[in-house]
């Protein structure tokens, strides 16, 4: 895989440039009993590359990167996959996020999170909207549920214990379809949570975190460096 991305600041707080992303998969399905034994994937699916450019936007008015307080942080990217760019596909798929940071109380903080992604036809089962992906609602695993359009809406609460420890609390609801235009019959699929916080520097404001998530049909343990958004 790889990911190039340029942008050049023409406001306070706003950029606009560019990304490239390249992926090249050789999979392989080995299962006696295969979950879902009426779905073939074709093999050119299988082997296959995928290689894209389009635009991409960002407003960033945050007062840190890594544990901010206050401000927001809206992203909006589009790539064009093209066979011109050695694509196997041409297809097209849009992502856009918006989160927001609010000091309610001088040790919480009132987190809010949003996410839309839309594919369109023509695209291979690994690059469709898979839910619970990067910040959407935990306890899904990735992949899982995946199809050419997501929604996602996610709130969290940030309450600060002491120097070092902290506590979240956090729930959402978000869905799944086959396409843009038919959101409003998606699958939904609700999450919630709490975890714990460890700030591994004072500098920066790094946390280490753990968090307990429960699905629809489904619960995980995460744990990682930085907030999830």
């Amino acid at each position: 895989m790889a990911l190039a991305q340029g942008q050049y600041r023409i406001a306070e707080n706003f950029y606009v440039g560019a990304r490239y992303q390249m992926l090249d998969v050789d999979s392989r399905i080995k299962r006696e009993k295969p979950l879902f034994p009426d779905l073939n994937l074709p093999d050119f699916e299988l082997k296959s590359r995928i290689s894209g450019v389009g635009p991409s936007i960002t407003y960033d008015s945050r007062d840190n990167q890594f544990a901010p307080r206050k401000g927001a942080n809206l992203t909006l990217v589009g790539i064009f996959n093209i066979k011109d760019l050695g694509s196997d596909f041409t297809y097209n798929k849009w992502s856009a996020t918006a989160n927001g940071y609010f000091p309610v109380t001088r040790t919480g903080t009132l987190a809010l999170h949003a996410g839309l992604c839309a594919v369109s036809k023509g695209g291979p089962f690994y690059d469709l909207c898979m839910y619970g992906q990067g910040g959407d609602l935990r306890g899904y695993e990735m992949g899982r549920y995946r199809d050419r359009a997501s929604w996602a809406s996610q709130i969290e609460w940030r309450q600060k214990l002491d120097e070092k420890f902290g506590a979240v609390f956090f729930a959402g609801v978000g869905g799944i379809a086959d396409g843009i235009d038919r959101l409003g019959n998606s699958t939904v699929l609700p999450s919630a949570g709490m975890g714990l916080r460890f700030r591994a520097s004072e500098q920066t404001g790094i946390n280490l975190r753990l968090d307990f998530a429960i699905g629809k049909d489904s619960n995980a343990i995460y744990f990682g460096v930085g907030e999830v958004f």
